[in-house]
């Protein structure tokens, strides 16, 4: 009697393992062409929200026309006594 309990729940284990295994198949070939549009969204963003984040601290330190100054025309605020 345990023997053929024990075979009969390693077979519903085995059948529930191999449908869940089908599933998860089936599941994740649909997804991973929505994964990878998703990744390649996010890229894009984030590219351009640290292209944006780079050009305003650009415009920050360097002022509005920075392709037209140079780094001699930045003043000298470095710390300590200059001109000695």
């Amino acid at each position: 009697m345990k023997t053929s309990v024990l075979s009969l729940l390693a077979a519903a284990l085995v059948a529930c393992g191999g449908a869940q295994a089908h599933l998860l198949t089936n599941d994740s070939v649909g997804k991973a062409a929505s994964t990878k549009h998703t990744l390649a969204v996010m890229t894009a963003a984030g590219i351009r929200y640290h292209a944006a984040a780079n050009y305003k601290n650009e415009q920050r330190i360097f002022g509005s026309s920075s392709a037209t100054k140079s780094s001699a025309d930045r003043p000298d605020d470095r710390a300590g006594i200059r001109g000695v």
